[in-house]
C-alpha cells in the first residue's frame, strides 16, 4: 500500500508540473509536432537555448536568439527571418520562416517535456506518433 501510494504522489507532481508549465516561463524541453506528418518536428530547449528542427532526413539546431511574450502568446525566435509563435500552454504554434523571398509555414501542438536531459527526445516522439 506504501508503494503505491508513493507511485500516485510521484505521479501528481508530474501531473502539476506539465500542466503548470508554460513557454512564457522559458524552463524545460518542449517537443513539438506538426499537423503535417511530412513538416520538420521541433524542439525547443530552454535549458541549452536550442531550437532543433528535424525531418525524415536530418537535423538542424539553431540558437535561440530571443523570446518575446505578449498577450497570452510566447514568440521564439531561432534564425534570421524565423519565429514560432505559440500560445503560452504550448497547445498550437505557428512556425514562419522566410527563406529566399518565399515564406514557409508549418502549425502544430507542442508538449512539456520535462527539465531532465533527454537527447533522444524527438527520436522517442518519431517513434511514438509514425509507430
Amino acid at each position: 500500500m506504501r508503494t503505491a501510494s508513493l507511485s500516485l504522489a510521484v505521479l501528481l507532481a508530474a501531473a502539476t508540473t506539465a500542466a503548470a508549465a508554460s513557454l512564457a516561463a522559458q524552463e524545460g524541453r518542449w517537443v513539438c509536432l506538426p499537423d503535417d506528418p511530412a513538416a520538420p518536428q521541433v524542439m525547443v530547449d530552454f535549458e541549452e537555448r536550442l531550437y532543433r528542427r528535424c525531418d525524415q532526413n536530418t537535423c538542424a539546431s539553431y540558437d535561440i536568439l530571443s523570446v518575446r511574450h505578449h498577450a497570452g502568446a510566447t514568440e521564439i525566435a531561432f534564425a534570421p527571418g524565423a519565429i514560432l509563435h505559440a500560445d503560452d500552454a504550448g497547445a498550437r504554434y505557428r512556425e514562419i520562416r522566410v527563406t529566399g523571398g518565399a515564406t514557409i509555414t508549418a502549425s502544430g501542438g507542442c508538449t512539456f517535456r520535462g527539465y531532465g536531459p533527454d537527447s533522444d527526445a524527438l527520436g522517442k516522439e518519431h517513434v511514438r506518433q509514425r509507430g
